[in-house]
């Protein structure tokens, strides 16, 4: 990976500012990377390669609902 536009849909969407699966997936991609150090985020997308449009907004929005919570648990309210 080079980082430039097309090598990976995680650069894509946080450095190049693209949609690259569109609404709401790419904002729960973004307020995922809020919550999750950036080797943990692309191990655990990396694991999400195979699943059609629809399961990954699926993964996504429950993983995002799950680091919401683990966060208000540790009083940690974030601001999206």
């Amino acid at each position: 990976m080079n980082g430039k536009r097309g090598d990976h849909p995680l650069t894509d969407i946080f450095a190049h500012g693209l949609s690259v699966y569109g609404e709401p997936t790419d904002g729960y991609l973004r307020q995922i990377a809020e919550l999750m150090p950036p080797p943990q985020m692309h191990a655990w997308f990396n694991d999400l390669w195979s699943l059609s449009p629809i399961e990954l907004e699926r993964e996504a929005e429950s993983k995002l609902k799950e680091l919401q919570q683990e966060a208000r648990d540790r009083g940690w309210e974030p601001l999206s």
